[in-house]
This record gives C-alpha cells, structure tokens and sequence, in this order.
C-alpha cells in the first residue's frame, strides 16, 4: 500500500532547501526549527485516517482492534478486529516529535532534521514489517530504505 505520508517528508526537504537557497540563508538551521512541526502535523493529519478506516491493519486478536460498522468507511465492512495502524503511526509520530524538541539544540547544525528522517524511516520500516510481515513489501519501505541510505550516518 502506498503511504500518503511518505512523499510529503521529501518534499518537504526539497522545497525548504530550494527556499533557503533563494533566501540566501543556511538551510540546516531552518530545517532543524521546523523538524520537530513534521512530526506533529503528520500525527494530527493521521486522525482522519484512522477515523475512516483508510489504511487499517491487519486481522487482531488484540483488546484495542478496531472494527469498522460503517459501510461507507475505508476500512473492509466485517465484524474483524483490525490493527489500528494510523493510531500506531500517530503515536510513533508525537515520540519523534518529542525526541527532536528534547535534542533541540544539542546536535551539529542540520543534524535535527536528518535525525527525524532516519528515525521516521526505522520506524516506517518497522511499521511495515509488522503489517506486512517482512522489509520491502510496502513502497513506503522501499522509500524508508532511500530516506536511510540519504540521510543516515
């Protein structure tokens, strides 16, 4: 399944790069001021998501699966309990969030943004190897991989 939410990370590097050039001013400490933002506006934009059933997870036997009733809802209409995925990846999020507003100036300029990419990228490819069950079979794990390959140490 191909996430939405993958392609606006990279894009979001291009354009701020591109408008800091124009500008004339550094692009690391620009990144790093909006780093933490990502995070946040990509976990409040995973709600309606969840709320549709858009990207559900896989069958569960858990206490928190999600059943969705409604027939015009994404989600598959049976009485199944499912992953809430979005809700996971909503959590997963507001923890990256957290760790860039405590590392806020304690790393090398630009060294904010690189590290929510690499750890928005373990953790999309962690997510997709337990929905899917093993690495590479999402696009979103595929480009996880080029966001770490890029950005990682």
């Amino acid at each position: 399944m191909d996430d939405p939410n993958v392609h606006p990370v990279l894009g979001y590097r291009v354009k701020r790069r591109l408008r800091a050039r124009r500008l004339n001013v550094a692009f690391g400490p620009i990144a790093d001021l909006f780093a933490p933002a990502v995070p946040i506006a990509t976990a409040i934009g995973r709600i309606p998501y969840g709320l549709d059933g858009m990207d559900y997870g896989t069958v569960t036997t858990l206490p928190w699966g999600v059943v969705y009733l409604n027939p015009a809802s994404y989600g598959p209409f049976q009485d199944v309990p499912r992953h809430p995925d979005e809700f996971y990846e909503l959590a997963g999020d507001f923890v990256i969030a957290a760790i860039l507003i405590r590392l806020r100036g304690r790393l090398r300029e630009g060294g904010l943004v690189l590290l929510y990419l690499v750890l928005f990228s373990i953790f999309r490819l962690r997510q997709g190897q337990r929905s899917a069950g093993r690495v590479g079979t999402e696009d979103a794990q595929w480009t996880a991989l080029a966001i770490l390959a890029v950005a990682g140490p």
